[in-house]
């Protein structure tokens, strides 16, 4: 996988991610409906549709949370429990899933934007978000953020290099080609 459109109907490698897998992108996706970034690093891969700005399915392998605050934080141990004992998030009921054969924890969550103290410095100046986790080194200034009102769902997976989270953005129309990318992960 390089940076670049994904073509409907073929399967994608991620060698340099540090938990490698593969997907397979539906052939009866749309030309140039995916589009990768990242591929070159370690603990983050993006891949979105170009017409919708931060809209499809972000892979991190994180090295650190974020406090309510802001600072930041050790990686948790368990990462749906951070997510649903965050003050600042609503956080519907966690899902026992698989993931390319391993055990995995689905949960939808959304920033509570009475709950937000202030809009922390890596949130987009005009909106309100939630610093999430971090993924250290390679993505100090692009960590998974949580919007208010709107529903993301979070896939903890668990792995022996560590938890990988998988946002799923809330934006409709990527959602089930998104889930469609994820379901045909498989781990190598």
């Amino acid at each position: 996988m390089r940076d670049g459109s994904l073509k409907p109907g073929l399967t994608y490698v991620t060698p340099h991610f540090a938990a490698p897998f593969t997907i397979v992108v539906p052939k009866r996706t749309p030309s140039g409906f995916w589009f990768a970034t990242s591929t070159g690093l370690s603990r983050v891969l993006s891949i979105g549709n170009p017409e919708m700005e931060g809209a499809g399915v972000e892979f991190e392998l994180p090295s650190g949370g974020f406090e309510t605050d802001g600072t930041a934080a050790a990686e948790p141990d368990d990462f749906v429990a951070w997510l649903e004992q965050d003050p600042q998030l609503s956080a519907s009921k966690p899902r026992s899933i698989k993931v390319g054969g391993f055990d995995a924890t689905q949960v939808d969550v959304a920033a509570v934007a009475s709950k937000i103290p202030t809009p922390p410095g890596l949130c987009p100046a005009h909106l309100q978000c939630v610093l999430v986790a971090s993924a250290d080194p390679d993505a100090p200034l692009r960590p998974l953020l949580v919007y208010p009102g709107l529903a993301q769902r979070i896939i903890v997976v668990d792995l022996p290099q560590g938890q990988l989270l998988i946002d799923i953005q809330p934006d409709v129309a990527v959602r089930g080609p998104a889930e469609q990318l994820v379901r045909s992960l498989k781990f190598l």
